[in-house]
């Protein structure tokens, strides 16, 4: 008996990186005819090379799942889709499930990387306070695309806090607008707009292991420690103190159990932590699922009623299936030109001079350029053309400098960068 199978949904994952054009407009921005346009054309020729760089795998619960409701899971060129055999309903555009499938079900899927360059070239802190990884969900409240064609799984960025110190690539949302963290030629940040929106996000960042290590200031030293587990609605769960004479610089988090016998579910909770220098609070999402050094947890509601979205109605999947994306900033960063020889100096042609400025015996851009697959740089009028790129291995940061460095050696570059 042949089985007709049906994409239930479908998961994007997009990045700048792969995406930006020489007119260095946002692929997001674009419409979805065009977007579709740039996409096929990139992976025709192989210019779209994102799935050698992750790996998108169900969890072990998420595998049980699939294999009771079955359904399948099959990586794409951009992402997956889960597909279910089924049977056309009494409407042109609903199918309904071979298998009933249960409207609390909850696909996890875990976003590991391959390429241990990805974060160089991808707009995301390199480093945090805790070992958080990111969590991507069909929630209500994630950014929908302004065309309503395509979901985010990303939720919206948080507005702009004046008393908190943020990183180049941080987004905010501010005012009505949402605004990137740069830096400029003199070292100060600068909020540059930004006119897409749904990029994954500080927000996202809330994946946690149920046991962690939390660390702790040093200066002031802390001498109390209090970390309460918290549902959401506040009713505490578990609350782990410590005390002593001596600072203390990190403190066990254990969210495994809430006494022996009694596991903590995944989930959504409050994290308060409360010390002699002040209060943080979070808000995490514990799961057994959590692995280090992935980037993070893919989360479908299969349930989930709210119209933008939504993937089962009634029970029945909908035809076309819907689409949600992952969509990753490609980082930037000034772009360091260095002689490849010893005893050199690199100075630019008289038509480039206001593009670059001297630092020792090379040169660095005078404003940031994301980095791309493609060649794009360009400067505000167009006239630069291509220059050579750096890889995402050359990312570096200077001594006492906030701002993100690529290096590039070269010997010259003819009619842009002369040697002396």
């Amino acid at each position: 008996m042949r089985i007709r199978y049906y994409r239930i949904f479908e998961v994007r994952v997009l990045h700048e990186y792969y995406l930006l054009n020489a007119d260095n407009l946002s692929f997001f921005n674009l419409t979805k005819q065009k977007r579709d346009e740039i996409l096929e054309e990139r992976l025709l020729k192989n210019q779209y090379r994102l799935q050698e760089d992750i790996i998108i795998e169900p969890t072990e619960e998420c595998q049980r799942l699939l294999k009771n409701y079955q359904l399948r899971f099959i990586a794409t060129a951009t992402g997956f889709v889960v597909v279910s055999g089924g049977k056309p309903g009494e409407s042109a555009n609903r199918v309904k499930p071979n298998i009933e499938i249960d409207p609390n079900v909850k696909l996890d899927f875990i976003l590991d990387v391959k390429n241990p360059y990805f974060k160089n070239y991808t707009s995301l802190p390199l480093q945090g306070q805790l070992p958080q990884n990111y969590y991507f969900t069909n929630a209500a409240n994630a950014v929908a695309d302004a065309s309503a064609a395509f979901q985010s799984l990303s939720q919206p960025v948080a507005t702009l806090q004046t008393d908190k110190s943020y990183e180049p690539g941080d987004l905010v949302q501010f005012g009505s607008g949402l605004r990137e963290a740069t830096i400029d030629a003199g070292g100060q940040t600068v909020w540059e707009p930004v006119k897409s929106s749904g990029f994954c996000n500080e927000s996202d960042r809330i994946l946690l292991p149920k046991v962690f290590t939390y660390p702790l200031a040093t200066a002031p030293p802390t001498l109390r420690v209090e970390l309460s587990l918290q549902t959401r609605n506040g009713v505490e769960l578990k609350k782990i103190t410590g005390k002593s004479e001596k600072p203390i610089t990190a403190v066990r988090a254990d969210f495994a159990a809430v006494d022996p016998g009694k596991p903590i579910p995944d989930g959504l909770y409050n994290l308060n932590i409360t010390t002699n220098n002040g209060t943080a609070q979070h808000l995490v999402y514990l799961s057994d699922a959590y692995r280090r050094k992935a980037v993070g947890l893919i989360q479908l509601n299969l349930g989930q009623p709210a119209p933008q979205a939504q993937i089962l109605d009634n029970g029945l999947m909908q035809q076309p299936h819907p689409v949600f994306e992952i969509r990753f900033r490609s980082r930037s960063t000034f772009w360091r030109y260095l002689p490849l020889f010893f005893g050199k100096k690199l100075k630019p042609e008289t038509q480039l001079e206001s593009f670059f400025r001297a630092a020792g015996n090379g040169l660095v851009t005078v404003r940031s350029h994301r980095l791309t697959f493609l060649p794009t740089v360009e400067d505000s009028d167009g006239k630069i053309g291509e220059l050579p790129q750096p890889t995402p291995a050359a990312l570096r940061r200077l001594s006492d400098d906030p701002r993100w460095y690529s290096d590039v050696s070269v010997v010259q570059v003819k009619d842009k960068i002369k040697i002396e």
